[in-house]
């Protein structure tokens, strides 16, 4: 989590949003855990885990990528490196320039 708070933060100015779902916690204990790591990007709530379910996400974490036109352009199951964020998502927005 701190690897994407870092990299949400570095490239939000070019249109990269990150919208976390946290999956069938309650708001306080999700709120503490984004608090606690200093996220400073949005972390939706997916109390009885509808959403993910729907999705067909079962593996945590899993991070979809979705274009600036709505269509998803991959899905990542792992955590995320620094290297693997500049890898796989910055041609993303260099191509959106």
């Amino acid at each position: 989590m701190p690897d994407l708070n870092a990299y949400y933060q570095a490239h939000q100015d070019e249109g990269f949003i990150i919208l976390a779902i946290n999956a069938g916690d309650p708001a306080s204990d999700a709120a503490v855990f984004a608090n606690q790591r200093g996220l400073t990007f949005p972390v939706l709530l997916d109390p009885n885990t509808n959403l993910l379910t729907s999705l067909g996400v079962h593996s945590f974490p899993t991070s979809i990528l979705v274009g600036s036109d709505g269509v998803v352009k991959a899905i990542y199951v792992g955590m995320f490196t620094p290297q693997a964020l500049d890898a796989e998502i910055t041609p993303y927005l260099v191509s959106t320039k």
